[in-house]
C-alpha cells in the first residue's frame, strides 16, 4: 500500500480508531504511519486533525516529530520519525519496575518535553507508558490523539462530562470531564502517573472496570516507598505530589517537576561521594587543602552569592515588611555587578539540549559549568531571574554537587514567587553543604512565605546555630514568631537584630508593629521614630507612619 510518498511494509499496531504502519520514504527512510480506520467519527477526524495541527509545531529533542501528512481514500494519515526502540509499557511488562537511576532520567526527559509542549500552547491529556518511547537511553513523548490546543479555536473537541485519557492513569479533573479546568498540572498528574509506573511498575490507580476507576478517582495511590522501600523518600514526595487529587497542590509546571529531578539527583549523587570521601579518608583533606565556605564562594572562578536575604508575606494581623530596603549597611558584603571572568556570550537557548554523546574532559566540563554560573549570577543581579535560572540550571547539570548554584538557583525562584520549588533547591544546597547558614535562611524565608511557620521556626535556629550573627535570621524569626502569637520571643529576636544591624531601619519598624500590638503605645512610637530616622522604605514607610499617627492618638485621648 502506497500512502503519500511512503511505502507500507508492515502493520506494527491496531487500536479502535486506527492502524499504525512501519512504512519507507523514497529514500529508504523507515517512518511510523499512523492511518484512522474508515469508519471513524467526526469527532475523531476532528481529533485527529489536532494532533496533526500541533505536533507541526512541535520540534524538541524528546518529542517524536511529524514528517507529513495527508489522505487516503479520505482516511487521514500522518507520518512520525521511526524510533527504533519499545514503548515504556512494553517494557515494564518485559522487565518490572525501573531502577531509580534510569526512572529519574526517563521522567525528567518527559518532563522537559512536556515544558516545551506547554510553552507552545498545547496539553497531551493523554501521559502514560504506552505514550512513551524509549531509544536507548532516551524517553520521547508520543501521540498527541487527546491534543489540547489553546492556539486554535476548533480544539475543544470533549464535550464537558466526556471521559478522556486512559484509565489508571486519570487526572481527577478529566473524571469531571470539565475541560475548562485542565492545564498543565493535568499533565502533570499524568507525569506522575508515569514516575509511579516507572518504580512500582503498576499505574496509580487499578480495578477491573472503568466504573470501578472512576469510584477509586479519590482514592490516593500507596506511596512507591510503601512498595519499593529503595526509592528515596524525595522522589516519593515528588511523586506523591504530582498525583495530589487537587491541582493546586501539585507542581505548577512540567518544567518544576525536571528541577525537582535535577536537584534531587544531584543531591543523592552528592551524598554518595560525600560518603566515598569519608570511608577514603579524604574528606578532611579537603577541608584542610581547600579550605571550604564562603572564601572557597568567593575565589577568583567563583562569583560572591548575593545576600541571603528574601523579606516574607506579612502576618495576618498588620501589614508588615516585605522587603529590606536597599543599601543601608548591608550585613553581608553586597553581589558582585560584573561576573568574575570574561563577558559571556549570549544567553543559551532554553529548548537546546546537550549533546548526550559528547564527553568533554572534567577541564573543559567545570569551565563550562563556571560560564554558565557567571551568566546566571550576572542575570540574577540585573534583575532578570526567569532568564537566570537557564544557565544556572545548566551549570548543576554539569557540576551537579555545587552547592551555591544550586543555592542560587533557589534564591531565583525566591524572586520569582515560586516558593515551593525554591524550597526544593534550597533542602538539595542544604544536603549538599549542611554546613552554610544561608540555606537554611533562605529555605526558612520560603516557609515563612507560605505560612508555614513552625518549620520555618526550625530553619532559622538552624541558621543562627551556624551564624549566630545573622541578623537577618532574627527579623524573619520575629516574623513567624509574630504571626503564631508569640510576641515576648518576637520582640526579643527584633531587637537582637536591632542589636546586629543598628542602621537597619526594618528592625525598628518590626518593634514598633509587635508593641503596638501589645498595646505599649510610647514604645512603639519611639520604634517607629528610630525607623524613620533610619529612612525606611516603601512599603513599609505607609503602614509605619499610620501606627505611629494611630498610637499617638491614643496617647492623646488618653485621660492625664
Amino acid at each position: 500500500m502506497q500512502l503519500g510518498p511512503y511505502t507500507v511494509l508492515e502493520e506494527i499496531a491496531r487500536g479502535g480508531n486506527g492502524a499504525v504502519y512501519r512504512a519507507a520514504d523514497p529514500a529508504g527512510r523507515l517512518v511510523a504511519l499512523k492511518l484512522l480506520l474508515a469508519n471513524e467519527s467526526e469527532a475523531g477526524r476532528q481529533r485527529f486533525q489536532a494532533e496533526v495541527q500541533a505536533l507541526s509545531r512541535l520540534r524538541h529533542p524528546y518529542v517524536v516529530p511529524i514528517l507529513g501528512a495527508g489522505e487516503h481514500e479520505r482516511r487521514p494519515w500522518l507520518a512520525l520519525e521511526f524510533v527504533d526502540g519499545e514503548s515504556l509499557e512494553a517494557r515494564l511488562q518485559r522487565g518490572g519496575p525501573l531502577s531509580v537511576e534510569d526512572t529519574v532520567r526517563y521522567v525528567r526527559q518527559l518532563a522537559q518535553a512536556l515544558s516545551y509542549v506547554h510553552a507552545c500552547g498545547v496539553l497531551h491529556r493523554d501521559l502514560k507508558p504506552d505514550n512513551v518511547l524509549l531509544r536507548g537511553d532516551e524517553a520521547l513523548l508520543t501521540d498527541f490523539g487527546l491534543v489540547l490546543d489553546r492556539e486554535r479555536e476548533g480544539s475543544r473537541l470533549t464535550a464537558t462530562g466526556a471521559l478522556q485519557g486512559t484509565p489508571g492513569y486519570w487526572a481527577p479533573e478529566q473524571v469531571k470531564g470539565a475541560i475548562h479546568t485542565h492545564g498543565p498540572p493535568t499533565d502533570v498528574y499524568g507525569l506522575g502517573g508515569v514516575l509511579y509506573a516507572c518504580l512500582t511498575g503498576q499505574p496509580p490507580a487499578e480495578g477491573r472496570s472503568v466504573v470501578e476507576l472512576v469510584l477509586k478517582i479519590n482514592d490516593d495511590p500507596t506511596p512507591p516507598r510503601e512498595l519499593r522501600p529503595e526509592v528515596p523518600a524525595w522522589l516519593n514526595d515528588l511523586c506523591v505530589r504530582c498525583l495530589a487529587r487537587d491541582p493546586a497542590h501539585r507542581p505548577q509546571s512540567a518544567d518544576a517537576v525536571a528541577s525537582a529531578l535535577l536537584l534531587g539527583a544531584s543531591a543523592s549523587a552528592a551524598r554518595a561521594r560525600s560518603r566515598a570521601w569519608i570511608a577514603g579518608g579524604v574528606l578532611l583533606a579537603l577541608v584542610v587543602g581547600l579550605g571550604w565556605g564562603w572564601s572557597a564562594w568567593r575565589s577568583a572562578d567563583r562569583p560572591p552569592p548575593p545576600e541571603p536575604e528574601a523579606e516574607a508575606d506579612p502576618p495576618a494581623t498588620e501589614p508588615e515588611p516585605q522587603a529590606d530596603p536597599p543599601a543601608t549597611e548591608p550585613e553581608s558584603d553586597p553581589p558582585a555587578t560584573e561576573p568574575a571572568t570574561d563577558p559571556p556570550p549570549p544567553e543559551p537557548d532554553p529548548q537546546a539540549e546537550p549533546d548526550p554523546q559528547a564527553k568533554p574532559d572534567p577541564q573543559a566540563t567545570a569551565k563550562e559549568a563556571n560560564r554558565l554560573r557567571n551568566l546566571g549570577f550576572e542575570l540574577f543581579n540585573r534583575g532578570r531571574f526567569e532568564a537566570a535560572l537557564v544557565p544556572l540550571l545548566r551549570s548543576v547539570e554539569l557540576e551537579p554537587n555545587h552547592a551555591q548554584t544550586v543555592g542560587l538557583y533557589g534564591l531565583a525562584l525566591d524572586r520569582l514567587d515560586r516558593d515551593e520549588e525554591a524550597i526544593e533547591a534550597y533542602t538539595r544546597a542544604i544536603q549538599i553543604d549542611p554546613d552554610e547558614a544561608p540555606y537554611w535562611h533562605n529555605r526558612a524565608v520560603s516557609l515563612t512565605k507560605l505560612g508555614r511557620h513552625e518549620e520555618a521556626l526550625a530553619g532559622y535556629a538552624h541558621a543562627l546555630e551556624l551564624d549566630p550573627q545573622l541578623a537577618a535570621s532574627h527579623r524573619k524569626r520575629a516574623q513567624s514568631l509574630m504571626a503564631l502569637g508569640r510576641l515576648d520571643a518576637a520582640l526579643a529576636d527584633a531587637r537582637r537584630a536591632a542589636e546586629l544591624a543598628p542602621k537597619h531601619p526594618v528592625a525598628y519598624a518590626l518593634q514598633g508593629l509587635i508593641l503596638n500590638e501589645r498595646g505599649e503605645s510610647r514604645a512603639a512610637i519611639a520604634a517607629f521614630d528610630r525607623a524613620l530616622a533610619l529612612g525606611v522604605a516603601a512599603p513599609e514607610i505607609t503602614w509605619v507612619r499610620r501606627l505611629r499617627a494611630e498610637n499617638l492618638a491614643k496617647l492623646e485621648a488618653a485621660p492625664r
